[in-house]
């Protein structure tokens, strides 16, 4: 862990507000720094990669899902070295080398191989490491609020993604799409990279406070009979392997990989699904945009009462309402349809950028969360990268995504049931290890 210059850690302590604010506004920004590696933007460049490479869907849905889980295979190791050397020094190299593959990806992609490559970097870089390493920044300074607080980044997001996907698709048309990466690339160079960099910094006891802005007054003695307070010491929670023995943590694992699997073959796919049931390209730039400005609403109220709440009653609202989304989708053919579909998808995509921001350290702690988020994240990516596979392979043998989408929905009760089912440990509540 990085040892601050005692003007550091003085300027941290006297700051006019409490410094987890700036932590937060850095991360929340390193997460909308994120939406080009992400599905849905990755959506709107997925026709040209067909046309121009002369590639079937399937093809660029496995090219895409294989480098997905292939990236995600480092990011337990990476929240572990977030851990260790902490989030200021990984985050700045993270997101240096993430703005260095958007402007590579405008000249780098000449056909399959150099797009696997492309993927491959995109994934690990933005919606990997650079989701993990703000999330994690967050968690570590933040407790009592962490609910609210990861909600208020949702809002953000889907308040971003409104203007954004518009502005990336007229990009797109009017610039190609090898201009839209490397535009994408230089403002993240230019606005995430030295904001990381310059006002980051690791955890709030290493400026003696604690999570939510309490100060730890410094204890000068030299009287050998008073302890000597480690700051180590008042990080506490279960490490990675603990974690893993517990019912609760696979139960939720499972669930939220669910989750992901369907959201992201829906939302890879989503121009073609809605063109299945007669509704034009528009018509998903539009719903798609509604969802945003629901998720919004939905997440503030969420992250008012997630950590007041059992977690497996989010689990189980999140897979019924996943249910409904694979359902809708093959019947909303009447526009009023649409409905129900883009309220039900906004409650499954609110719910799950909450839950993982929140939950995960509700049960486990701070002290080995970054590894634990890894792990947890590498398990959603890998979710994300097999979903568009099987939806594009659905698709291009039957002609149509109805087998995967009826056969998801049914898939989704055992989960559902489980969720329902699962307790905390004996003995175990957030507060034993926050």
């Amino acid at each position: 862990m990085a040892t601050y210059s005692l003007r550091k850690v003085q300027s941290v302590q006297q700051f006019p507000v409490y410094y987890g604010w700036i932590v937060w506004f850095v991360s929340t920004i390193g997460m909308v720094s994120a939406a080009p590696a992400m599905g849905f933007t990755i959506s709107l460049f997925y026709d040209h990669f067909i046309t121009d490479f002369g590639l079937s869907r399937t093809a660029v849905s496995t090219l895409l899902g294989i480098s997905t889980f292939l990236g995600a295979l480092s990011l337990t190791w990476v929240g572990k070295q977030v851990d260790q050397h902490g989030s200021h020094r990984i985050g700045a190299m993270v997101s240096l080398v993430y703005a260095l593959v958007l402007m590579a990806l405008s000249v780098f992609i000449t056909g399959p191989i150099t797009l696997f490559l492309a993927f491959f970097a995109l994934r690990a870089m933005g919606q990997g490491g650079m989701v993990l390493v703000s999330n994690t920044a967050i968690t570590k300074w933040w407790e009592t609020r962490r609910g609210w607080l990861m909600s208020l980044t949702v809002v953000i997001l889907a308040l971003s993604e409104t203007y954004y996907l518009r502005f990336l698709q007229s990009l797109i048309d009017n610039h190609g799409w090898r201009n839209a990466w490397l535009v994408l690339g230089i403002a993240v160079a230019v606005t995430i990279v030295p904001l990381w960099w310059l006002l980051m910094r690791d955890r709030p006891e290493d400026f003696d406070l604690q999570p939510d802005g309490v100060f730890i007054p410094p204890v000068e003695s030299s009287d050998p009979a008073l302890p000597i307070i480690d700051k180590e010491s008042k990080i506490t929670g279960r490490t990675l392997k603990e974690a893993r023995r517990t019912p609760i943590f696979w139960v939720f694992m499972i669930g939220r990989f669910f989750s992901v699997f369907f959201g992201s073959g829906l939302i890879i796919h989503q121009v073609s699904i809605f063109a299945q049931v007669d509704h034009s390209a528009l018509m998903v730039a539009n719903v798609f945009g509604i969802m945003a400005l629901m998720r919004m609403g939905l997440s503030l109220g969420l992250g008012r009462i997630i950590s007041r709440v059992n977690p497996a009653y989010i689990m189980a609202t999140q897979l019924f309402s996943m249910m409904i989304v694979l359902l809708m989708s093959t019947v909303m053919r009447q526009e009023i349809l649409i409905i129900p579909f883009a309220i039900a998808f906004a409650i499954v995509i609110a719910i799950g950028g909450v839950f993982d921001g929140t939950v995960w350290a509700d049960l486990f702690g701070r002290k080995y969360y970054g590894e634990i988020r890894g792990f947890v994240y590498t398990v959603l990516v890998t979710g994300t990268s097999i979903g568009p596979i099987v939806f594009g392979a659905c698709f291009d043998a039957f002609g149509s995504y109805t087998p995967i989408q009826i056969g998801g929905a049914i898939s989704l009760i055992f989960p559902l049931i489980m969720s329902l089912m699962v307790k905390r440990p004996q003995n175990f509540s957030p507060a034993d290890v926050s």
